[in-house]
């Protein structure tokens, strides 16, 4: 059924459906009792009633941030699945995301980063090389780079850098009160404009995706076989990567390292 192009569409526009109706459900329901009047009516007449304060500052900004959040460690776990051949692949599971945290506890206690621009730098170093030091260990061998290698690693790096992280929150206090409520992983009480100054990276790295979508199925058949079909592979690989990278990274900016604690 995947194999059609008319099945695959009606799957997009079905699942497109599905998320905008759990982001109006997000929205509307709630301790507080909020109809959709309410959700319009604080745009276009807003008059500082505690519902519509709660639609603006909380209920709006948490749905946009986990569809967007969703969305990117979603298409990032796919890229990785695509690249590695590994169903289990994900960004979390590999240590991309702990890496990501890492960095940012690391700012935030040596360097007293603590601006979302900060955040979102550290998230994508520590992320580009968590990815890297994953790949690379899962190459070493006679045999090269395989799925079950990939999978030790990235677990035997998430489990590294998880660990560092703690014991820098040990040694200071203060960092750990700083980043405590950013590192329980979560999109409740984040402020939209966290999701705004990080928007530009997930916006590129949603593009590039749909750009190297075609090529991954390709290269998915074999590196021989992509070749053949004259592919440049290693491309493919490193803006597969470089989306991996933008789309984890500026997750855990947002949100904290949620595909850790979920």
């Amino acid at each position: 059924m995947l194999t059609k192009t008319s099945t695959r569409t009606f799957g997009i526009i079905i699942g497109i459906i599905s998320v905008l109706v759990l982001m109006w459900a997000s929205v509307i329901l709630g301790l507080t009792k909020i109809n959709t009047q309410m959700v319009i009516e604080s745009f276009t007449n807003f008059d500082e009633s505690n519902e519509h304060i709660i639609i603006q500052s909380a209920r709006i900004p948490r749905a946009l941030i986990a569809a967007a959040v969703g969305s990117s460690l979603a298409i990032a776990g796919a890229i990785m699945q695509g690249l590695t051949k590994n169903p289990l692949a994900s960004p979390s599971i590999f240590g991309v995301n702990a890496g990501a945290s890492f960095f940012v506890v690391l700012g935030v206690s040596f360097f007293g980063v603590t601006s979302i621009t900060g955040f979102t730098w550290l998230a994508f170093i520590g992320a580009a090389i968590a990815a890297v030091v994953v790949y690379m260990l899962g190459s070493v061998g006679t045999d090269g780079l395989t799925p079950v290698k990939l999978t030790l690693a990235g677990a035997a790096i998430a489990a590294l850098f998880s660990s560092m992280t703690q014991g820098i929150l040990t040694l200071d206090e203060q960092a750990l009160d700083q980043v405590l409520f950013w590192l329980a992983g979560a999109v409740q009480g984040r402020d939209l404009e966290l999701l705004l100054g990080v928007l530009p990276y997930l916006l590129a790295g949603w593009i590039m995706s749909l750009f190297i979508g075609k090529k991954m199925n390709v290269l998915t058949m074999g590196e021989d076989v992509a070749v053949g079909l004259g592919q440049k592979t290693w491309l493919v690989k490193v803006i597969g990567a470089l989306v991996i990278v933008l789309l984890a990274g500026g997750s855990v900016a947002i949100a904290g390292p949620i595909g850790l604690s979920v």
